[in-house]
């Protein structure tokens, strides 16, 4: 068969129909046990073309494999590959899912749609690319239950868990493990409700990704002849690729894939959260930068769900507050180290789990902190909110200063891209990196030409110079800023993970004491002085 496709690019979509047909009559695909097959638009996406080459595999189902096979450089770097496995609700023909694996393909990952909910199939599609070292299964209905137990099974190899009108399984809890669970649903679905679907969030991580859409029912999530919630309904409703609703599936999907390095905190960085190792006098006990001492906090998000959470460190003196938004796939309590780093030196910082693991979806987050009558940020002076991020929480950081400045006193950015042209923007903001931060091409000062300076040297000019501060950490690098591991393809820092940390929080507070005193541009003009000459 995947000879069959693979050299049938010239043919329209009633001759592949034809194709397949004979071929299932020959024993290839028992296509009448299928109560929803494909349409006719679903079977043209298996033939192969200058995009996708499109194989069958009998006794497993559909590969699609993309003239890139690696993800692009941010999403991991061209050595870390990774797969995803679709996996069919009970009844809809396998070739249903073809779009969908090929808007997948197209964006460089490797898919395969197995041709039955079955474990086994599973394994084998994943053992067919060994080498590929992530995979992120995705499921429809009662395939989205399998799929979740068999990545409850096999994590960490498996990173990440679409669920596409399927709810979280009784017997699977996903809370607690480092996997991106991304949820999708529909409102007018009658055979998984709404209903089902969210009361199963508790048993999926904090910063697990949902999205709901108010016009899909149960069978939308496939290109078949079932539309709605079943087969020969008077519906109009049918999911293709030129749907809006389509996209947003394949870019959630994709969300997962791209994302599934899915760092994780280190050990190390957990005990920071232990107030216990937080108090003087215990063996164990962290090492203070001065005389002001830490406590710290879990705090449920208001109205999220699945439930998110703020880690909030108290200082026993509060000078100001800082909520803080993790870097994209990082897992947020990474930054429990900076976090005591700072707060030792008397700021409270919020950190803020975000969904998806994606600051600037969630950018005007800020505002909830900073609105907040929890009584553990009473102890913050009016108008001493401040805003910072690492990597890309820096990115969403200045997207909400663009729109939301006022309601902040300064911002900070720890390795972070200009989300906002700022060129006018009063507000205070510093960036603060290492000089052995390699993560994009164009070395550390990237992070100050490509924001000062317009084409072909950079993407500016985003930045107001009389009111950004500009400093590098020598020897540091940009995984450092939490505690979560390497990062492909940063260098190697020549400076420990705890002095890296303890200077980005030195920093990060002596900016923000000068803001507050008034001192910051004052500074900035000084050091604009000095790099002239």
């Amino acid at each position: 068969m995947g000879s069959a496709l693979g050299d049938s690019r010239a043919l329209g979509a009633a001759a592949v129909t034809a194709l397949l047909l004979m071929w299932a009559a020959a024993g290839g695909l028992a296509l009448a046990e299928y109560d929803c097959h494909a349409t006719s638009d679903a079977i043209s996406a298996l033939q192969s073309d200058g995009n996708v080459t499109v194989q069958h595999s009998p006794g497993i189902g559909y590969g699609f494999l993309g003239l890139k096979e690696d993800l692009p450089f941010l999403g991991g770097g061209g050595n870390v590959t990774r797969g995803v496995v679709i996996v069919p609700e009970d009844g809809v023909a396998p070739e249903a899912y073809a779009p969908l694996a090929r808007g997948l393909a197209v964006r460089g990952s490797y898919a395969v749609i197995v041709e039955k909910a079955c474990a086994g199939r599973i394994l084998r599609a994943m053992m067919q690319k060994s080498h590929l070292q992530y995979w992120t299964l995705a499921g429809h209905g009662r395939g989205g239950a399998l799929a979740a137990q068999v990545a409850r099974t096999l994590q960490p190899k498996v990173k990440g868990l679409v669920l596409m009108a399927a709810p979280m399984p009784p017997d699977v809890d996903m809370a607690d493990l480092n996997v991106i669970v991304v949820v999708l649903y529909g409102q007018k679905d009658n055979v998984v409700t709404s209903k089902a679907v969210e009361e199963s969030f508790s048993r999926m991580p904090g910063d697990s990704g949902v999205t709901h859409f108010l016009n899909l029912g149960h069978y939308d999530f496939a290109s078949s002849e079932c539309v709605g919630n079943g087969k020969g309904l008077d519906e109009k409703r049918r999911l293709d690729p030129m749907d809006q609703d389509f996209g947003t599936i394949v870019s959630q999907i994709f969300t997962a894939i791209a994302l599934s390095q899915w760092a994780v905190a280190s050990e190390k960085a957990l005990t920071f959260f232990d107030n216990e190792k937080l108090t003087p006098g215990h063996n164990v006990s962290k090492v203070y930068p001065g005389d002001i001492r830490v406590h710290c906090t879990q705090v449920p998000i208001p109205n999220t769900s699945p439930q998110r959470s703020w880690w909030v460190f108290t200082p026993t003196e509060i000078k100001g507050g800082l909520v803080y938004y993790p870097g994209a796939a990082v897992d947020a309590r990474a930054y429990f180290p900076l976090a005591f780093e700072i707060a030792a030196r008397g700021h409270l910082v919020v950190i803020v789990q975000m969904p998806t693991r994606i600051a600037s979806v969630r950018y005007q987050d800020a505002n909830t902190v900073i609105a907040s009558e929890h009584p553990l940020f009473s102890g913050v002076p009016k108008g001493k909110w401040a805003l910072g991020g690492h990597s890309a929480g820096g990115f969403a950081t200045t997207q909400y200063v663009g729109k939301f400045g006022d309601r902040i006193y300064a911002a900070v950015m720890h390795a972070g891209g200009w989300g906002a042209n700022l060129t006018e923007n009063p507000l205070p903001i510093a960036n603060i990196y290492g000089t052995l931060d390699d993560l994009t091409p164009g070395g550390y000062d990237r992070y100050r030409y490509r924001n000062t300076d317009p084409p072909p040297k950079g993407q500016g000019p985003l930045v107001n110079l009389k009111t950004s501060r500009f400093v590098a950490i020598e020897g540091a690098n940009h995984y450092q800023v939490g505690d979560y591991g390497y990062q492909s393809p940063d260098q190697i820092p020549i400076i420990s993970m705890e002095q890296q940390v303890a200077e980005f929080a030195r920093e990060t507070v002596s900016f923000l004491d000068d803001v507050a005193s008034g001192k910051v541009l004052q500074r900035n003009k000084q050091q604009s002085e000095t790099a002239s000459l």
